[in-house]
C-alpha cells in the first residue's frame, strides 16, 4: 500500500487557511449590525462543515482552534468555545494523555495546539487539562537544541531537510523583501 503524501499536506494547507481567514476577520473593520463578520461567517461554515478537525494532534489544530479562542474572547460566543473544547477533548484522555502525541518525535508543531489547554484549564479547572499541559512543558524540558541554546524544530530532522527548509525560508523571504522593495514600503516617511 503507497501513501498519498499530498492529500494531507493540502488538508493542512486549507486548514491554516481558513484559520488565518477567521483572524484577518477579526482584524477587519467592524460591519453595519445587519451584516455578520467574516470571521463570524468563517467560523459557522468551518463548523459546519469540520465539526471534527483532524485525527491527529498537530500544529495546524491548534492555528485553527487558536483563531476560534480569539472570536469567542471577542464576541462571548460559547458555541466557540465549545467547538475548542470538542476538538481537543477528542485527544486530551481522563487522566491527562494526549492521543496522537509523542514526546519522542520531540517536534516543536506539537506545542501550538497545547496553548489551547490554558484556555481550557482556567475555564473548566479540569485537571487532565494540566497533566496534558505538564506533557508538552515535559518535552520542552528535554528537548533537543542547538549550540546556541535554541530548539531543534524536530529531533530527526536530517541535514538534508534542514538545508531544504533553509533554501525554502530563504526564497520566500527573499520574495518577501522584494515585493516590498517593489512597494517601496521599506522606504521611510521622512517631511
Amino acid at each position: 500500500m503507497t501513501t498519498n503524501h499530498r492529500s494531507p499536506m493540502r488538508w493542512y494547507g486549507r486548514i491554516l487557511g481558513i484559520g488565518l481567514g477567521c483572524l484577518l476577520g477579526l482584524i477587519a473593520q467592524a460591519q453595519p449590525p445587519e451584516v455578520r463578520p467574516w470571521s463570524v461567517r468563517m467560523a459557522e461554515s468551518v463548523m459546519r462543515q469540520k465539526p471534527v478537525l483532524s485525527e491527529r494532534w498537530h500544529y495546524e489544530v491548534g492555528v485553527m482552534l487558536r483563531a476560534f479562542e480569539a472570536l469567542w474572547y471577542r464576541t462571548g460566543d460559547a458555541r466557540y468555545f465549545e467547538y475548542i473544547r470538542t476538538n481537543i477533548d477528542r485527544f486530551v484522555t481522563p487522566e491527562g494523555a494526549i492521543r496522537t502525541y509523542e514526546k519522542e518525535e520531540y517536534n516543536l508543531d506539537q506545542i501550538n495546539t497545547g496553548k489551547l489547554l490554558f484556555l481550557l484549564y482556567e475555564q473548566t479547572g479540569e485537571e487532565r487539562y494540566r497533566r496534558a499541559i505538564d506533557t508538552l512543558r515535559d518535552q520542552l524540558r528535554h528537548h533537543p537544541r542547538t549550540s546556541g541554546g535554541g530548539f531543534w524544530h524536530k529531533k530527526n530532522l536530517s541535514l538534508s531537510a534542514l538545508a531544504r527548509r533553509r533554501l525554502h525560508d530563504g526564497a520566500v523571504s527573499g520574495a518577501l523583501r522584494r515585493d516590498v522593495r517593489r512597494r517601496g514600503s521599506h522606504r521611510r516617511n521622512r517631511p
